[in-house]
C-alpha cells in the first residue's frame, strides 16, 4: 500500500529590524506553515513580534553618528550599533524567545538581524535543537526545501 510522507508545517522566524518581508520573499508550501518576524516596525499579512526601538540620548547619540560615514564606521564598534541593539531588545522578549524555541528555521535578511539571529542559533545548539538558521532570502528558500525533503 502507498503512504504518502506527512507533511509536517514549517516554522520559520525571520529577525529584520526593518521588518524586511512580503510573501514573495518566502513563499510558504502549504497553508499550514507559519511565518513570524521579529521587527521594530510592525509588518502587514504576518505574525510579527513588535520591539521596544531603543529610545532617549542614545538614540540621539546614534542620529548623531550616523551623518558622517567615518562616525557611521565607529558606531559599528560600539554597543550603540543597530545590530547590537536589535540583539538586546530581542533577548529581552519572551515572544521572541517562544518563537526561537520552536523554530525549524532562522532567517537575518539584513545585517542588523544577523547578530541576533546567529546569537539565537548558538543559543538553541547549546539547548539541543539542531536549527537551521540563514542569511538571505535565497539561502532560506533552498534550505526550507532541504528542510522539507
Amino acid at each position: 500500500m502507498d503512504q504518502k510522507a506527512e507533511v509536517r508545517p514549517v516554522l520559520v522566524v525571520i529577525m529584520s529590524p526593518n521588518g524586511l518581508f512580503d510573501e514573495a520573499s518566502l513563499p510558504r508550501r502549504s497553508t499550514d506553515d507559519s511565518v513570524v518576524v521579529v521587527s521594530f516596525v510592525p509588518v502587514d499579512d504576518v505574525t510579527a513580534i513588535v520591539l521596544h526601538r531603543p529610545t532617549g540620548l542614545s538614540e540621539r547619540v546614534v542620529r548623531a553618528m550616523s551623518r558622517t560615514a567615518v562616525a557611521r564606521e565607529m558606531l559599528r564598534l560600539t554597543p550603540l550599533d543597530s545590530g547590537v541593539r536589535f540583539l538586546r531588545a530581542a533577548r529581552r522578549d519572551a515572544r521572541v524567545r517562544r518563537a526561537l524555541a520552536d523554530a525549524d528555521l532562522v532567517v537575518a535578511p539584513e545585517r542588523d538581524g544577523a547578530l541576533a539571529a546567529w546569537h539565537a542559533a548558538r543559543a538553541l545548539g547549546r539547548a539541543g535543537r539542531n536549527t537551521v538558521t540563514m542569511f538571505g532570502y535565497p539561502a532560506a528558500r533552498a534550505a526550507i526545501d532541504r528542510i522539507t525533503a
